[in-house]
C-alpha cells in the first residue's frame, strides 16, 4: 500500500460514490451464494453471505480495497468521523502513524505470547517470517524467543516504529520478498486472513516458503461464535463483537480455515482455545472457561472462543 494519501476534504466529497465489488467465493470460485446478514457502515450497506458450494462465508458486497487502505489511514479516518459519516469510537489518535503500529499493539500482547508458546511446541526454533506485522511487536517478541524473526506489511508506515528499535521490518506482501522457497521453518499470520482479497492465493504463497515440515500460526476470527450469536440476538448488542464487514471480508469458521489449510499443502491442523483474549471482567472469564471445557469435552472437535488460533504443518 501507498503512504500517498487523498487530501482528507476531498475524500469525504468523495466518499459513498465508489462502487463497490461482487466478488465470486475466494476458496472454491463459485459465484452462487445465500446472504445470512447485512452490516450498515458510514452509508454503504455490506451483505455477509455464504457459499452455496462449499459453505465458506465471505462479505458481498464490499469495498474494493483502495478503500478499504485508506480507513486504516489516521487522517483520512478522523475526517470521516469529523464530518459525522463514522460514529466516534473510529477516531484514532492524531499522533499515531496508521491504524496499526507499534504502540497499538500492546493490547495483543498476551494473546501473542501464548501464540509463541504454541509455536514453541511445534517449531521451537529457527526462521520466523510474520506477515502484517505492523509495528513488529510479535517480530520482537519471537526474537527475544530465540527465532531469527522478521515481519513484513503493505503499510509503510506502520513498520517505522519497529525499524527504529532495530527490528527487521521488510515492505511488501510474502511475494514482494527476497526470500528463497522453502527456506522458513514458521510463518505466522496474525489477524490477516480476515482482509486479504484472496486468502487461497495468499496462503499458497505463504507455504511456499516455509520448508517441508515448518509450520503455520494463524489467528483470524471465529464466524461460527458470531452466527451462534446471531442466531440468540446478541449480535445487535454493542458490547458484542462485530464482523466489522467493511475491512474483515473473509469470515472463517474451524471447518473452512481447515478446508483452506489443506487445499494449500498442510496437515497436522490444530486448534487451540487461547486464554489470552485480553478481554477484561467475570463475564469474559466465564466465557473462557465454558468454552474450553466445551472443547476439551468434545475432544477439540466443538471450537466457540472467539478467535480462531490454529497450527498446521507443511506436509512432505
Amino acid at each position: 500500500m501507498s503512504d500517498a494519501t487523498p487530501d482528507p476534504a476531498e475524500f469525504v466529497r468523495q466518499w459513498g460514490t465508489e462502487p463497490l465489488e461482487y466478488p465470486a467465493c475466494a476458496l472454491c470460485g463459485v459465484a452462487d451464494r445465500r446472504q445470512l446478514l447485512v452490516e450498515h457502515f458510514a452509508g454503504y450497506v455490506f451483505g455477509v453471505v455464504e457459499c452455496s458450494n462449499c459453505g465458506f462465508v465471505y462479505t458481498c458486497p464490499r469495498l474494493p480495497l483502495k478503500l478499504r487502505e485508506q480507513l486504516h489511514t489516521p487522517r483520512l479516518r478522523n475526517a470521516l468521523v469529523d464530518a459525522d459519516i463514522l460514529a466516534a469510537r473510529h477516531r484514532v489518535p492524531s499522533d499515531r502513524p496508521t491504524v496499526f503500529d507499534y504502540p497499538s499493539q500492546e493490547v495483543h500482547l498476551e494473546r501473542y505470547r501464548v501464540g509463541l508458546a504454541l509455536l514453541k511446541r511445534r517449531m521451537p526454533s529457527g526462521r520466523l517470517l510474520d506477515i502484517g506485522c505492523a509495528g513488529g511487536r510479535f517480530v520482537e517478541l519471537a526474537s527475544e524467543a530465540g527465532y531469527e524473526a522478521i515481519g513484513c506489511d503493505v503499510i509503510e508506515s506502520a513498520l517505522a516504529y519497529g525499524r527504529r528499535l532495530g527490528l527487521d521490518l521488510r515492505l511488501g506482501e510474502v511475494s514482494d520478498l527476497d526470500i528463497a522457497p522453502a527456506s522458513l521453518d514458521s510463518v505466522t499470520l496474525w489477524n490477516v486472513l480476515e482482509h486479504v482479497p484472496d486468502p487461497r492465493a495468499t496462503m499458497a504463497e505463504t507455504v511456499s516458503r516455509l520448508r517441508p515440515g515448518g509450520i503455520v500460526l494463524i489467528e483470524s476470527p471465529n464466524f461460527a461464535v458470531y452466527r451462534i450469536r446471531a442466531r440468540l440476538g446478541w449480535a445487535a448488542r454493542p458490547s458484542e463483537y462485530r464482523l466489522d464487514a467493511h475491512e474483515h471480508i473473509n469470515h472463517f469458521t474451524p471447518a473452512t480455515l481447515c478446508r483452506l489449510l489443506r487445499g494449500v499443502g498442510c496437515n497436522r491442523i490444530e486448534f487451540s482455545v487461547a486464554t489470552g483474549s485480553g478481554a477484561p471482567g467475570v463475564k469474559a472469564r466465564i466465557r473462557t472457561f465454558v468454552t474450553r471445557l466445551i472443547f476439551a469435552l468434545t475432544f477439540k472437535r466443538v471450537h466457540l472462543h472467539f478467535p480462531l488460533l490454529a497450527t498446521a504443518q507443511r506436509a512432505g
